[in-house]
């Protein structure tokens, strides 16, 4: 039976790779809610192009159960054919065309209806800013247009779900950030967006939620609604009377060999990195992160 507000449910799935002889994904169950974007992070080999191939259709799960709640009665193949379109991190377009030719390619594949392909083509390329070099071949574009041109091809196909596999990677500041307004305009427009990046920024500015992979398991998930500022702290081990230092510090937790401090605001933080200064040597790492994913993170792959 369909959720409401869930696009995508992946129950107790796992995955291993022909000859492997460990799962590349281990018992995973996440749920995608419908019009917010979810990133998947997690460091290299972590199973994150795995874990979107699967959600993808393009491998089917050894174990467990991936549902889009849409059109539940559908296999998942003819789900994602339906609703879904994939922008990989590599280029998925022909350089020797023009942007406006591999738009007309790739719409005529997506809409039967001939008479509506002119108007897609032209909002596509208006809402990818790309109406005035339609007419360049995409061979010579820059990596910023080249990345735009993924995404508009996405687009055309007219999706309701979308993933996105580092789509701003390799790519100037204002490309990028054309690109990240661009994902927050279709999220504003209700459509459901699933995002992989190693950038914890562009997750911050993007994500609703995040799921956390590592060795193919989740070990974690959050909600990207916490601002809290925390202050991470490694030092020798036998230095555990460094929290004497600290005596207004907001510990919030403390293992042997480390500790970690709420921030309050500026001033707190101040008085905290002074504070800790004082044991100069004794530190062995210092970590501020101003939201719960860069915190999260940080202490997910401590030591890694």
């Amino acid at each position: 039976m369909s959720q409401p507000n869930v696009a995508i449910s992946a129950t107790h799935v796992s995955f291993k790779y022909p000859g492997n002889d460990y799962y590349s994904l281990n018992d995973i169950s996440v749920t995608i809610k419908a019009g917010s974007c979810t990133g998947i992070i997690g460091p290299n080999g972590a199973g994150k192009s795995t874990f979107i191939s699967l959600l993808c259709g393009l491998l089917i799960p050894e174990k467990g159960q991936i549902i889009y709640h849409d059109c539940a009665e559908l296999s998942i193949e003819q789900a994602v054919k339906n609703q879904v379109a994939l922008i990989p991190q590599e280029y998925a377009f022909y350089p020797q065309l023009t942007i406006k030719q591999n738009l007309d390619y790739f719409v005529a594949l997506s809409e039967r209806d001939k008479y509506k392909r002119p108007q897609i083509i032209s909002q596509t390329l208006a809402q990818c800013a790309l109406s005035d070099v339609a007419h360049r071949k995409a061979q010579s574009l820059s990596g910023g247009y080249k990345r735009r041109l993924n995404i508009a091809i996405a687009l055309s196909k007219q999706p309701t779900i979308i993933f996105l596999d580092e789509p701003t990677v390799g790519i100037d500041p204002i490309s990028r950030q054309h690109i990240i307004d661009l994902l927050l305009s279709l999220k504003k427009a209700g459509k459901t967006l699933i995002y992989t990046s190693h950038m914890l920024n562009e997750v911050e500015q993007i994500c609703d939620e995040v799921v956390l992979l590592n060795h193919g398991q989740a070990i974690a998930t959050s909600s990207n609604d916490n601002q809290q500022m925390f202050l991470s702290v490694e030092f020798m081990p036998s230095s555990q009377a460094i929290t004497q230092l600290l005596p207004s510090a907001d510990i919030v937790s403390q293992q042997e060999g480390s500790l970690e401090i709420k921030i309050k605001d500026n001033a707190d933080l101040k008085q905290q990195l002074l504070a800790l200064s004082q044991a100069g040597p004794l530190i062995k790492n210092l970590h501020f992160s101003q939201n719960s994913i860069d915190h999260l993170y940080f202490n997910s792959y401590r030591g890694q």
